[in-house]
């Protein structure tokens, strides 16, 4: 989390305004394989959201992680590392 917050606020505002803009690309033209791990415990970001982008995105696995909260990948990142090797 330092080294993200290093240079300045800027990604954190960046990451915050991807919830209300448009990311400049339509997901159904993404083709890389997309593992969205999320906590449902998650109080800061709904799970919805990570659901709602695995039916947007072909290619994507969704893991919603019931006791889990925010940053679940940071919990589970053996396991999603695991999942991109073998793809």
């Amino acid at each position: 989390m330092a080294a993200g917050q290093a240079a300045g606020p800027g990604p954190q505002v960046d990451d915050d305004l991807a919830f209300v803009r448009p990311w400049g690309f339509p997901l159904p033209a993404v083709t890389a394989p997309v593992l969205l791990l999320h906590g449902a415990a998650d109080r800061m970001v709904p799970s919805v959201h990570a659901t709602r982008l695995a039916t947007q995105l072909p290619t994507a696995e969704s893991r919603i992680i019931p006791s889990e909260g925010h940053i679940t990948v940071m919990r589970h990142a053996a396991d999603a590392l695991h999942w991109l090797v073998t793809r």
